[in-house]
């Protein structure tokens, strides 16, 4: 659900790093790299009102109850819930992507973001290509 959100707030003199702000960005998603990921790659599909995208995701368990969100830069794009599986060092994810006009349409496969959220750790990857 694309949000705006708009903020307005005072920094304390003297330049010292505030604790709050600190703990905020150690509590980012990882990036690829960081998390030791390998390259996502997409099976695309195309169903009767959109795609459905099965991703094949190298990566480590995140921890319990793992859960994959797909995202496109096309607010108007609907992505269902994932429905995911591990089999080892490869988590899949499957959602369906049904744009306004309910049918088939180009997915950019770079466009994609993929944020795996699991208890121990959230990774956000960018993009992927051709299964």
């Amino acid at each position: 659900m694309p949000v705006t959100l708009q903020l307005r707030g005072s920094l304390p003199a003297g330049g010292r790093p505030d604790p709050r702000i600190a703990a905020a960005l150690a509590d980012a998603p990882l990036s690829a790299a960081e998390a030791g990921a390998g390259p996502v790659t997409c099976r695309i599909t195309p169903i009767r009102d959109g795609l459905r995208v099965e991703a094949r995701i190298p990566l480590r368990s995140a921890g319990n109850s793992e859960t994959v969100v797909f995202e496109l830069p096309d607010p108007g794009i609907w992505i269902s819930t994932s429905q995911t599986a591990r089999s080892g060092g490869i988590l899949t994810a499957t959602a369906d992507f049904v744009p306004p006009d309910a049918g088939p349409f180009a997915l950019n496969r770079s466009d994609l973001r993929v944020t795996v959220l699991g208890s121990r750790m959230a990774v956000e990857l960018s993009g992927c290509t051709a299964d």
